[in-house]
């Protein structure tokens, strides 16, 4: 990624809470070209995700972004 502006970057799941700051993951500082290249297992399944790449007004640009999914197992939702 990169930015001009020394900001950090925020990607938010959803399960199901809609987006809020409990379920927030921090990707860190981005300044300049930043490379983010993390690994993190969620609890619960994800409806949906929000990449906030910079926390305030600025130009960005992203080269590559990927979610995927590492393993077979999920939890079952309860009946």
């Amino acid at each position: 990624m990169t930015t001009n502006v020394a900001t950090r970057a925020s990607l938010y799941f959803d399960t199901g809470r809609f987006f809020n700051a409990e379920q927030r993951i921090d990707l860190g500082v981005v300044d300049g070209v930043t490379r983010i290249d993390q690994l993190y297992s969620l609890a619960d399944p994800a409806y949906s995700f929000r990449l906030d790449p910079l926390q305030g007004a600025g130009e960005f640009q992203i080269e590559h972004f990927e979610i995927r999914r590492l393993y077979g197992n999920r939890r079952q939702p309860d009946n």
